[in-house]
């Protein structure tokens, strides 16, 4: 509690440089997954993050970071990338990388249905 500028910093520094920066590169370039071309362990560490640190509208940087800085939409946006992203993982190449960022997915999936539904239920 208290924080709530170093959690806007660090988030939005999650979100725009961990996951975003590569995942519009990875989509514009239309390119297929290739080993170390894109950080997929790091894109889905950084989710599972997310999830984390703004799992609950009660914390007091949830409005000022998470609502007003728009993490919801951004996240929603990047959804099918990040889908497109997991799908170009090789199961049979790597199995582990490919079931870890399929359960990313399906938690961000989750997640963006979760937060969106959250303050609608609060404030009716």
């Amino acid at each position: 509690p208290g924080y709530i500028e170093e959690n806007k910093y660090i988030g939005s520094y999650i979100l725009e440089q961990i996951i975003s920066r590569p995942i519009l590169e990875y989509a514009d370039s239309k390119a297929v997954y290739a080993a170390n071309s894109v950080p997929v362990e790091l894109i889905a560490e950084a989710l599972d993050i997310m999830f984390d640190i703004y799992s609950d509208a009660d914390f007091d940087y949830d409005e000022p970071v998470f609502v007003r800085g728009n993490f919801l939409d951004r996240l929603r946006k990047l959804y099918p990338s990040i889908r497109r992203l997991a799908k170009s993982v090789d199961r049979r190449k790597d199995r582990e990388l490919r079931d870890r960022i399929d359960l990313v997915v399906e938690n961000l999936r989750g997640f963006v249905a979760y937060k969106a539904s959250e303050r609608k239920d609060r404030h009716p």
